[in-house]
């Protein structure tokens, strides 16, 4: 394929969601394979053996097996960006929604969450750990012993933590951010002893099942606290 082809497949990437980490390009010969992720989804462009710019397009479709689909002959390069343009909006957004998305089954049933290495967390776990959190925040921001302004602090740590679970690379340096988070939140509170002490218990009891490790630390701290 011409570079200046390649350009117009590259510039048809960029204008999607997708991101160079998404994407990689396996060129055999005339042969070039846009595969989305380490997936059996991709889009195969074929270059004509006898002209630069005449092209056949196999694509596959998010269906059981990966069964994949011709388009037309000696397309253009303005056909073949428009025909990836509607792969990428219709098969492969079907396939990335189902991909990302949380398994129901297992949200229903309860995760048990380990924190102690260095892998990132699954799609699975990334969601459980949100819904928790936002348990978490529906109790403070009902409490009506805390302060608006307490509520506040605590619930912005909440949605820090929430939002920084999604990117953590390795879910022991989250969970060493979400301890810190909670000890320094919680202890520039505007409340006594008693009431940090409730506000851990709080946290003990919504992730009591999913996170014993966790929870561990979070029982010590309450234990050594002045």
């Amino acid at each position: 394929m011409l570079k200046v082809h390649k350009e117009r497949i590259v510039e048809q990437l960029r204008k999607s969601d997708l991101s160079p980490a998404d994407i990689t390009f396996d060129e055999k010969g005339n042969i070039t394979k846009v595969r989305y992720r380490d997936s059996g989804m991709y889009f195969q462009i074929t270059q004509d053996t006898q002209r630069y710019h005449a092209f056949t397009v196999v694509y596959t479709t998010f269906s059981p097996k990966f069964p994949t689909y011709a388009k037309g002959q000696k397309l253009t390069i303005d056909d073949v960006t428009k025909a990836m343009e509607n792969w990428i909006n219709s098969e492969l957004k079907a396939y990335r929604i189902e991909d990302e998305h949380y398994d129901p089954f297992a949200l229903w049933a309860g995760l048990t969450v380990d924190f102690d290495n260095a892998d990132p967390f699954t799609p699975d776990e990334i969601l459980f750990i949100q819904n928790k959190l936002q348990e978490a925040s529906s109790y403070i921001e009902k409490d009506t012993e805390l302060r608006p302004e307490d509520i506040t602090e605590l619930t912005s740590a909440i949605r820090f933590l929430a939002n920084e679970v999604k990117t953590a690379k390795q879910r022991i340096q989250w969970k060493q951010l979400a301890i810190t988070t909670f000890v320094t939140t919680i202890a520039n509170l505007s409340v006594d002893v008693d009431k940090q002490e409730k506000l851990w218990a709080l946290i003990v009891g919504v992730f009591q099942e999913s996170a014993p490790q966790l929870i561990e630390f979070v029982q010590t701290f309450m234990l050594n606290a002045p």
